[in-house]
């Protein structure tokens, strides 16, 4: 017990500070001064070093960390109340139909009026009594925001629907089971260890579901489409997710596929492969337009002229940074290759910042229109080919301009990764289109007077709201690139080279923007993704509304409710395991990942919502005058 006594305190003398071995110092000597003559005072003196070094323990202990259990609670009770004021906007806007925005405005103006009064009441007698402006104002804001969440939750309790077993639906609750079962993993720190895995099985779950449901469709075609697609998009995420580093806790069953073993370089195969597939990219975007006669208009040559040329600067970027540090390179050659590597990530700049949304912005919808020269002028028939997703088009192209940004600042490996996710994004979007197609039929069908004479194109113009389920897979997907990307809820994986794309040093603010691009780009991606689930293949109304806005909203709450449960768990555990061995290892740095991604989310959502889909209604309007609400 002495040697152990005397090492804290050689520790404490060679790394703690002058406050500590004062307030130790008393207690040293005594310890020291202790006689050891017999056995009682052995047994004294033992007693006093152990004394002395709980003493020293206990001291480091609350300068190692100090937690406000206060402050804590505080924060996950507005955190934890996120949730249901979330869903109660989004059973609101669901309930609401095309009054949505009449709902919202009403439930946002009570509930910032009750935040102000409750909070600015409280606030005020805070002030009087503790005349402390400071405290003052952190209980003003406390309690607005459990005000206004509270007043957002209260008509839930009064209108709880009672669960039926006649109408439950796998499909529907497949969703809510994942979102619970991903936030319960984070009580354990293996689970949160092989979270890159658990994604890809909760996606696969979800395909296999609509695997098993697709024999429930109308068709032959829809039934084969549906199983086809959900698989296709299974097998992608699954090969997606196989590209992964590993983090500590993982080995050592973990193989790093995302380097080349331990060196920082790109393995051979995607250095042979990532150029091609960045070149071929925009053929198969173009192909998927063309299966609704969307690849018309501007989107020829937006995609296969200018997003190639972006997407091609991109990885040749990334090809010349390989060859600078190659060791076969004549060293004389450095300089040189150093030099074009940096006018070629100037050149995407170029393209991405400039050509890209201009021709986006100043174009029209991806339409072809076609008139019908055989018969009179002013008779003759027009068609308009890619009519029917003239929305979902228009956003796609929006949508590449922000994936064409972080394609640029991703390693080579990751570059593979976003390619094969945006194939698994694109089918996947076919698949939930093929299933809305399906239960337009089958509701028309059930309704239909005469069932003999059913006409499945008058089927048309119903529009199915998007379940949460649907929204499920997005928030998966965004995940697994984040992971397959070379990224880990730890600081040790973060990707400093993104920081130096077309420059030789640091340049703030774009340095650091670059590295969050190249961690949270992917998760960004996915909320990016949200609009083309409501718009593809939906056609517009002319001369009409039709409830875009209001799908896309609901499908945004469904999204950040995910990400906020996620926020919320990892919360909770890391205060929780405050004082858990893996607590600055595991716990801590998820809850981290956890905050910063709402943050990403939230952005990227009003990004498209305010900016991608509203310039993208407003070409709709103009051209066809059917308003978006």
């Amino acid at each position: 017990m002495r040697a152990n006594s005397e090492q804290i305190q050689r520790y404490i003398s060679e790394c703690g500070n002058e406050q500590v071995e004062r307030y130790l110092e008393s207690a040293w000597e005594k310890a020291a001064d202790m006689p050891t003559g017999t056995k009682s005072e052995l047994a004294e003196s033992i007693h006093a070093h152990r004394a002395a070094s709980l003493l020293a323990l206990s001291r480091f202990r609350s300068l190692w960390a100090e937690f406000s259990l206060p402050f804590i609670s505080l924060g996950l009770a507005i955190l934890g109340l996120s949730l249901p004021t979330l869903w109660a906007l989004y059973t609101g806007v669901k309930n609401n139909s095309t009054t949505w925005d009449l709902y919202a405005r009403l439930a946002l103006e009570t509930a910032v009026m009750s935040g102000v009064v409750g909070g600015g009441v409280i606030g005020l007698l805070t002030m009087i009594i503790s005349t402390s402006f400071t405290l003052a104002l952190q209980i003003f804001l406390a309690v607005f925001a459990l005000s206004t969440e509270i007043t957002l939750v209260l008509p839930l309790f009064f209108n709880i629907p009672r669960p039926k077993l006649a109408t439950f639906s796998l499909e529907r609750a497949i969703g809510p089971i994942i979102v619970i079962l991903h936030s319960v993993s984070f009580a354990s720190n293996s689970f949160i260890d092989w979270e890159d895995r658990i994604m890809i099985f909760f996606f696969a779950t979800i395909m296999l579901v609509y695997i098993i449901k697709a024999p429930t469709a109308p068709t032959t075609t829809m039934r084969w489409k549906i199983a086809g697609l959900a698989s296709l998009a299974a097998i992608l995420v699954r090969l997606v997710g196989s590209i992964t580093v590993c983090r500590e806790g993982q080995l050592p069953s973990c193989r790093n596929t995302f380097f080349a073993g331990l060196t920082p370089t790109a393995p051979i195969w995607v250095l042979i492969t990532f150029v091609p597939v960045a070149v071929q990219l925009p053929r198969m975007i173009g192909y998927v337009l063309g299966l609704s006669r969307s690849n018309a208009g501007p989107a020829p040559t937006y995609l296969n002229v200018i997003l190639r040329t972006a997407l091609t600067l991109n990885s040749l970027y990334w090809l010349l940074e390989w060859l600078e540090a190659f060791e076969g390179l004549n060293p004389e050659r450095i300089p040189l290759v150093g030099t074009i590597k940096l006018w070629v990530a100037r050149a995407s700049f170029v393209v991405l910042l400039l050509a890209l949304p201009y021709k986006w912005i100043t174009s029209s919808l991806c339409i072809e229109i076609k008139r019908d020269t055989a018969q009179v002028e002013s008779d003759g028939a027009v068609t308009v080919f890619g009519f029917a997703n003239a929305f979902g088009s228009t956003y796609l192209l929006f949508y590449l301009l922000p994936f064409a940004m972080v394609h640029l600042v991703s390693y080579p490996t990751a570059q593979i990764t976003l390619s094969g996710l945006l194939v698994a994004h694109m089918a996947y979007v076919e698949l939930i289109d093929t299933r809305r197609d399906a239960i337009v039929m089958k509701r028309s069908f059930a309704n239909s007077s005469q069932p003999g004479a059913f006409d499945a194109s008058a089927a048309t113009s119903v529009i199915v709201r998007p379940s949460f389920t649907d929204i499920v897979p997005l928030v998966l997907m965004g995940f697994t690139g984040f992971f397959a990307t070379g990224h880990q809820a730890v600081l040790t994986s973060i990707q400093w080279k993104s920081a130096f794309v077309g420059f030789e040093s640091v340049i703030y603010p774009i340095s650091p923007l670059f590295v969050i691009m190249n961690a949270f780009g992917p998760l960004a991606l996915s909320a990016l993704f949200i609009p083309l689930l409501t718009t593809w293949n939906i056609s517009p109304r002319p001369q009409s509304t039709i409830p875009i806005l209001g799908h896309t909203l609901q499908s945004v709450l469904a999204f950040v409710m995910y990400h906020t449960a996620l926020c919320f768990a990892s919360a909770l555990m890391a205060a929780w395991h405050r004082r858990h061995l893996m607590a600055w290892t595991i716990f801590a740095p998820r809850f981290m990942l956890g905050g910063i991604t709402l943050l990403v989310v939230d952005l990227s959502v009003v990004v498209a919502v305010g900016l991608g889909l509203r310039l993208t209604s407003w070409k709709v309007w103009k051209t066809f005058k059917c308003e978006s609400i």
